[in-house]
Parts: structure tokens; sequence; C-alpha cells
């Protein structure tokens, strides 16, 4: 009898580990791999990768900086945003000449926005994926022509 009673007790924790180890993985596999619910640790999903290049060019108090896409995915425009110090050092958001549509290798967008009286030659410009919340390109040398 006492054979039989051990038997059914390692049966129940054998059993009890496997749903343990099951729940767990159905758990992180949700959230490690963008399953039920949007995915990604916390909703947010994989940035996409992108080689951007900036340059910038002032005319009076406003900077238009040219944005050329030089390699890598596809970015949806609606899902970026373009962020560049002002005369006070606080990043600001440039506007888009498009706003809408796919910004795919070898094209190239304008972004616009109000500098400030003050005179610099160097800013620093983020590009921001907005659904990840991750920065695509950041540098924070680009000469003012």
């Amino acid at each position: 009898m006492e054979d039989r009673g051990i038997g059914v007790a390692a049966a129940i924790v054998i059993g009890f580990i496997i749903v343990a180890v099951g729940i767990c993985g159905f758990y992180f596999g949700i959230l490690g791999k963008g399953g039920v619910g949007g995915g990604g640790l916390g909703g947010r999903g994989a940035p996409p990768t992108a080689m951007l290049s900036v340059s910038a060019i002032r005319s009076g108090n406003n900077i238009t900086l040219t944005i050329r896409h030089e390699g890598g995915d596809d970015l949806s425009l609606a899902d970026i945003t373009v962020m560049a110090s002002d005369s006070t050092g606080t990043m600001t958001p440039a506007a888009l000449s498009i706003s809408t549509g796919k910004f795919s290798v070898g094209e190239t967008i304008t972004a616009t926005y109000t500098y400030g009286t003050s005179a610099s030659d160097v800013i620093t410009v983020y590009i921001i994926h907005n659904p990840s919340k991750n920065k695509i390109f950041t540098n924070s040398r680009i000469l003012v022509q």
C-alpha cells in the first residue's frame, strides 16, 4: 500500500510541475514574442531598422531638415516623430512635409521647425518610432548650413 501512495503523490507533483511550466511558458511567450494583445514587452513591438541621414539648412528663424532613407525597413510616416533642438536646447517637434504613407529606401522627406533667434551651427536630431517608443535615429552633431 505504501508504494502506491508514493506513486500517486509523485504523479500529482509531476502533473503540477507540467502545468506550472506550461502556464509560465504561455505567459512569457506572450510577453516576449508579441502574441496575444499586440506584442512585445508592454505591447510596444520591435522598432524597424533603418539607416537614415539628416542634413539641416537655416532660413531665418526656421530650420529645414532633409531626411534621406539610406537602407533598411520601410517606415510608416504616421509612426515617426522628428524632434530637433531649438535655440534654448529644448527638443522641439519638426513638422514632416508628408505625414502619411511609407518612407522607403532612396526616398527623401523634409521636416521644418522654428529654431529661434540665437544662431547655432550644430543641432541635435532624434527620429522616434512611436509604437515602440524607440529612437531610430539620433545625432547631436548635425551641422546647420
